[in-house]
Parts: C-alpha cells; sequence; structure tokens
C-alpha cells in the first residue's frame, strides 16, 4: 500500500506599528502576509516552499566575544534552512545558508521573497535541490550616514549523490548567486566534486575537490581551486585520522559558503588511544596527540600547533580533561602604542586548559572551564596573556520546560603584567514545549 502524501500550508500575517523611530523611514504602518508550505510526495521525497517569510520565531544568535582575524561562525536557525541541511553538506563548507538574506551593515536583514527546496532519496540517487530570491533593499552605512543599495539576488544549489559499493558515495555540489552590481554583494558561482568511501566498520576515506568563480580574482588557474582529503580509523580503541587540504589565493566562498581562510596549504594528523578502564570508578580513558601546520601557497607559515590532551571519564558519565596546546601564529608587527606595522613576525601561543563536566543526559547537567593563555589581540593590536573562566549549567524542569544558563569571563593582560581588559558574557535561555505545536522561548543575554 502506498504512503498517503502529507501536505502542510502554514499561513501567516504580520502587522506592524512603529512611532518615533531614529530614522524617520523607519516610522510608520506596515502588513505583510506570507504562506510556508511542506509537501511530502514521496516517503523519501520533500518538498518545501516559503513565501515572504517573515522569520519571527527563529531565536537570535548567541554573543560570541572571541578575538579573531577571520569571520566569526554563527549557526543557522532558520526552519526552512535547517529542515534538510544535511543534503547540502560536504567536506568544504561551500554552502552556507546564512549567505541569503544576510544581514546589512545597518543590523537589518535583507528580505527573502521566496524559497523553493526538494530534498530526498530516489532509489540509488540523494537529491537536493534549493532556490531562493532576497528583494532589491537600502540600507544606511552606519560609517558615513549615506543610503546604499543591495541588489536583488538570486541562488540556486544542486546536490546530486550516488551510492557506490556497500556503503559509499560520489558526489556533485554546483551553488550559483547572480547579483546585479550594487553597493553590496557580488554574483559568484562554486562547483565541486565529493568522494567519500567507507571500508569495514573503521575506515573512512573523504575528499573534495572544488572550483569557484567570483569577479575579485586576481590569479587563475590552480589558485581558483580548493582541494581536501581527509582518512580516518576509527576503532574501540584507537583512531588515526590525517587531513591534508589546499585552498589557493584566488578560491573565495564568501559570498556563499564558510571557508574564511584561504591562501592556504596544509594539514592534520592525530592519534587517540581510548582505553576501557575499568577500576577505581573510571570507565574509558583518552590520550590524543594531533599537529597542524597551514602556510600561504608562497610557503610562509601561517599557523601551526600541537594538541596533548588527557580524559578520564567516569562510570557515572562525569568527565575530567585537560589539554596542553603549543600554537604559533604568523601576524603584524605591534608597537608599544598599539599600533599595527607592516613588518610580521611568528607568535607563540601556549595554553592550558581544563574540563570538567557531568553527564549530560541528566536532568541537571555542570560544565566547569578554565583556560590559561598567550595570545594575539587581533583587534586591540598587542601579544600578551589572558585568563578565561566558563560556566554551562542546563536544567530540565517540572514537564517539558528547559532552562540553560552560560558565563564566560575573560581576562587580558599585556606581557609586562598591566590589565589590558575584561569581556563578559552572561547568557540565559529558558523554553516550555506546550503542545507539539506550542512553544515558548525567552533569551536574555548580557556582553
Amino acid at each position: 500500500m502506498e504512503p498517503s502524501r502529507n501536505l502542510e500550508v502554514i499561513p501567516f500575517v504580520v502587522p506592524r506599528l512603529r512611532r518615533g523611530a531614529p530614522d524617520a523611514e523607519a516610522s510608520g504602518n506596515d502588513f505583510t502576509g506570507g504562506v510556508d508550505l511542506r509537501w511530502g510526495l514521496r516517503a523519501n521525497l520533500t518538498a518545501n516552499l516559503t513565501l515572504n517569510p517573515d522569520f519571527g520565531e527563529t531565536e537570535a544568535d548567541i554573543a560570541n566575544i572571541t578575538i579573531s582575524r577571520y569571520e566569526l561562525f554563527f549557526p543557522e536557525k532558520r526552519t526552512f534552512f535547517t529542515e534538510g541541511a544535511n543534503y547540502f553538506r560536504t567536506p568544504f563548507n561551500l554552502f552556507f545558508t546564512r549567505r541569503i538574506g544576510e544581514r546589512l551593515p545597518d543590523g537589518r536583514r535583507q528580505p527573502l521573497l521566496f524559497g523553493g527546496k526538494l530534498t530526498g532519496k530516489l532509489g540509488p540517487y540523494t537529491l537536493g535541490v534549493l532556490e531562493a530570491k532576497t528583494d532589491a533593499t537600502r540600507f544606511r552605512d552606519p560609517d558615513t550616514g549615506l543610503w546604499l543599495r543591495a541588489p536583488s539576488a538570486n541562488f540556486f544549489v544542486l546536490r546530486l549523490q550516488r551510492d557506490i559499493f556497500a556503503k559509499s558515495t560520489l558526489g556533485l555540489l554546483s551553488i550559483n548567486r547572480d547579483q546585479p552590481s550594487g553597493d553590496l554583494g557580488a554574483s559568484e558561482r562554486v562547483h565541486a566534486l565529493d568522494l567519500n568511501i567507507v571500508h569495514g566498520p573503521y575506515i573512512t576515506w573523504a575528499s573534495q575537490a572544488a572550483v569557484s568563480r567570483n569577479p575579485f580574482a586576481t590569479t587563475g588557474g590552480i589558485q581558483r581551486y580548493a582541494l581536501r582529503s581527509a582518512f580516518q580509523y576509527n576503532s574501540d580503541f584507537w583512531e588515526y585520522y590525517l587531513t591534508w587540504f589546499f585552498r589557493g589565493r584566488s578560491f573565495d566562498v564568501s559570498q556563499i559558503g564558510f571557508e574564511p581562510q584561504t591562501d592556504r596549504l596544509g594539514g592534520v594528523a592525530g592519534i587517540t588511544y581510548k582505553p576501557f578502564f575499568g577500576h577505581h570508578g573510571i570507565r574509558q580513558l583518552f590520550f590524543n596527540w594531533n599537529y597542524d601546520e597551514s602556510n600561504d601557497t608562497f610557503g610562509n607559515l601561517q599557523e601551526a600547533g600541537a594538541d596533548f590532551d588527557f580524559q578520564a571519564q567516569f562510570t557515572n558519565f562525569w568527565s575530567f580533561r585537560v589539554r596542553y596546546s603549543y600554537n604559533r601564529t604568523r601576524f603584524h608587527v605591534f608597537t608599544p602604542d598599539f599600533q599595527r606595522l607592516d613588518l610580521q613576525r611568528v607568535y607563540p601561543e601556549p595554553r592550558v586548559r581544563l574540563f570538567f563536566e557531568t553527564n549530560e543526559n541528566r536532568p541537571l547537567w555542570l560544565a566547569l572551564r578554565y583556560t590559561w593563555k598567550k595570545m594575539v589581540n587581533f583587534r586591540d593590536n598587542y601579544y600578551g596573556r589572558g585568563q578565561v573562566y566558563e560556566a554551562e549549567l542546563n536544567a530540565k524542569l517540572a514537564g517539558r520546560a528547559k532552562l540553560m544558563f552560560q558565563g564566560e569571563y575573560d581576562r587580558e593582560f599585556l606581557l609586562d603584567g598591566r590589565p589590558a581588559q575584561v569581556r563578559r558574557l552572561f547568557v540565559v535561555r529558558f523554553t516550555h514545549q506546550f503542545t507539539q505545536r506550542w512553544r515558548t522561548r525567552i533569551l536574555a543575554q548580557f556582553n
């Protein structure tokens, strides 16, 4: 008997009334509406459609107080894009759905006019097709106060995977962003092939080759390509892994994916021994060593480091972990008055981290972390020392209520001991699932 088709249609309306906004153009009345549709075409094939979505139910991002010279990653939370996201996942993060309707410099998101998606499996083939179009939007530049324009952008993504051998796959991914020239954004394309080999219960080998096209490329040939190959052996007691990667100087997916580091050639190697102990309340021990290094395509060291990791998991599934890392980072030379020179040097960044966690499957879960480090402050231009204290608490309350608390306290000093800065982050999240379709969420954060 053929299963019945599941059709779900959710229309919505959103009225807005705003008075006294700092920007006169933002004041006034607004009334919009849209519809979400989900249709189970077959048992393993689903179509999704959204028209003029509001995404008002999407939870806000948790603040990140990390200082980095690279773009920070924030996960996708919009339901239309999170459903079936695994169909578009590959070794390189070539498709990052947050590029669709990305935040503009003034903090607003570029509106999404419509989105359509088809995901599922047809025999030996796994299929993912997505198309989405954003609306042309005017925004005010926070630095100059001028009104600028973000043109409409159309995204088309095709993902096709073929089952081969017993548990392996061969895949194709094509991502196309078409956007007319304007004050923000640009057209961009990337096409990729990937191969995932699974041999027996322990061995996997995943590889991918990708080529990008964008208007900002300064060189061609191999510099437009990215290559990656990763081997892993993972048994009950041993794990070995070895990864090699290359991302050329002109490989750029900044408008469609998330690979912020380009002009890189390097790799990662590691080994883990994880015996079951069974004495003195200890269930299992973990000993890990890994080494990573990346150079630019001219051969200059950019980053390198080694980690030594020990973890003990107890019979009650609590765990204690200690990690020593010695990393090296190439960056600019700093002056005593916090200026950055064109000269560069390699900075050592040793750090020690301590972790303690209780059983996360219990109604009450607690995690404590402490870090001592030497670090480069990429924003404020100094090399110094730091101490980070972190705590996280998750509690399952009566019924279907959950409470989460997260706190981070980061102190930084110059090498001579003078205090440099303090950063704090406190997050509280409360959720309650009344029924399958009705829930409430509260997120409060301070930094």
